[in-house]
């Protein structure tokens, strides 16, 4: 996707803005903490690890 923000041109309909690059590279980082979290604290207790997961979740959408 970078590749296509800086090769094609504005006016092309693949060309991809600086706006959705950086929210797709945000989303992209915090899957792979997601991700992380899920697999360290699922290896101790898989139930624990996935509550602590989702209310982190929580937490996070309650606060934006």
């Amino acid at each position: 996707m970078p590749t296509l923000h800086l090769v094609v041109p504005p006016t092309h309909p693949l060309h991809i803005s600086s706006f959705w690059i950086t929210l797709i590279g945000k989303f992209m980082c915090y899957a792979v903490v997601a991700l992380a979290m899920d697999l360290i604290w699922g290896t101790r207790n898989p139930l624990a690890g996935q509550g602590l997961f989702f209310a982190l979740g929580v937490m996070r959408s309650a606060c934006t």
